[in-house]
């Protein structure tokens, strides 16, 4: 959702936090205090200057949550909550015979510095937190952060730091994934640890940084943070060894995310395009893919959702039977590998009725969205460059405008 509010000079964070609540209409679930509480700093002090605004409520967002250095989220009551990396009270083990499988870094991970590049191309470092070694170590970019203006670099410096000491005080974490048995009341941004099987004997902290689960489906926890080059272990689980072997593979960047474009409108008994998503791989990966839609039925009848790469059907994700009238919501989560290269995922539809609401998202390792593909793409005059979007640092939460 488009802010559209051109402004010279400061601008406060009340004011920008007031606008996103006048154009969604949802509440904050922090008060001021509570926000600077979390921020290490008075959040009324703050703003943004000159044209150094963000532009949508999605933006603004990802800015406050940038500015605690931590999450911004839904909360279970619909409102708009930010929290810092691994704030959770209460200690919490997922034991190998609860997990699926696991997909975990040799080597732990650290933020220990930030740098952030403005507008007109001035970059700032902060100094480094002393720990961990030579692998665990990273620098984070914050690029495009419209609360840092100061001409002075002390002052640079210093905004800077207190995001890094916020993120820096989690620790070390061990990136990667893993599928386990599930429990909902785990939250984005909760630290975990993980015993036994391919973590050995003493707990791994793993900080969640996504996560997707469902009723007939293992509960997918996802901390990004992997560094470059860094070694991964495969594991199956189930039992206390960890189960299913294991074996390594050499990868380059931590998970990825594009979403996924809807396209509602009536279903037929020909397989109708409803959602499409164009991405590059550059490495071969297993792509997780997640669906849910809104359908309606306009006469009692079967309605099927199929999944497809590059145009050859991959497999049937749903299939319901919807009377007339009726409204249902389907979810679905499928996991598929991909070779490297650019490629053209789209779920297709069959029935008799209409899809009124459809979103989806892709993960995996080393991708993005293409844009080339949708200028070649069949129906590309249907749409913007802009819907499909890479997942940005301080936006984990994938929080639609």
């Amino acid at each position: 959702m488009e802010i559209n509010e051109k402004a010279v000079g400061h601008i406060g964070m009340r004011n920008r936090i007031e606008k996103v609540k006048e154009l969604t209409g949802l509440e904050f679930a922090q008060t001021y205090a509570e926000l600077s509480e979390l921020a290490g700093t008075n959040v009324l002090a703050n703003s943004v200057f000159g044209t150094s605004y963000c532009a949508t409520c999605r933006a603004e967002i990802c800015a406050i949550a940038q500015f605690i250095g931590g999450v911004a989220f839904i909360d279970r009551v619909g409102r708009i909550a930010f929290r810092r990396f691994g704030d959770n009270a209460e200690e919490y083990t997922i034991p190998a015979a609860r997990r699926f499988g696991a997909d975990l870094s040799e080597y732990s991970y650290q933020v220990t510095a930030i740098s952030c590049t403005d507008e007109d191309g001035v970059t700032t470092v902060t100094d480094e937190v002393p720990g961990g070694d030579a692998n665990t170590r990273a620098c984070i970019p914050l690029n495009g952060y419209p609360y840092l203006w100061q001409e002075d670099e002390q002052a640079r410096k210093g905004a800077l730091s207190r995001i890094r000491d916020n993120i820096a005080a989690v620790g070390v974490w061990i990136p990667g994934s893993i599928d386990y048995a599930g429990d909902p009341t785990i939250d984005l941004g909760d630290r975990v640890y993980l015993t036994g099987g391919v973590t050995g004997v003493t707990q791994s902290a793993f900080i969640v940084t996504a996560q997707t689960w469902q009723f007939r489906g293992p509960h997918t926890l996802i901390a990004a943070g992997a560094a470059e080059s860094a070694v991964y272990s495969n594991a199956g689980g189930g039992g206390s060894s960890g189960g299913g072997g294991s074996s390594t593979t050499i990868i380059e960047d931590s998970l990825n995310y594009v979403k996924m474009r809807g396209i509602p409108g009536e279903i037929s008994g020909e397989p109708v395009t409803v959602a499409l998503a164009v991405l590059d791989a550059k490495i071969s990966t297993m792509l997780h893919i997640s669906v849910s839609a809104v359908v309606e039925g306009s006469e009692s009848g079967v309605t099927s959702l199929s999944v497809y790469l590059d145009d050859s059907e991959l497999d049937m994700l749903s299939e319901d039977t919807i009377a007339a009238g009726e409204l249902r919501t389907i979810h679905f989560e499928q996991m598929h590998s991909a070779a490297s290269g650019s490629h053209t995922l789209t779920i297709k539809a069959v029935g008799a009725g209409e899809i009124r609401r459809i979103t989806g998202s892709v993960w995996g390792k080393k991708i993005s969205a293409d844009a080339s593909m949708i200028r070649t793409w069949g129906d590309a005059s249907a749409f913007r460059w802009e819907d499909v979007l890479l997942l940005k640092w301080g936006d984990v939460n994938g929080t639609n405008d």
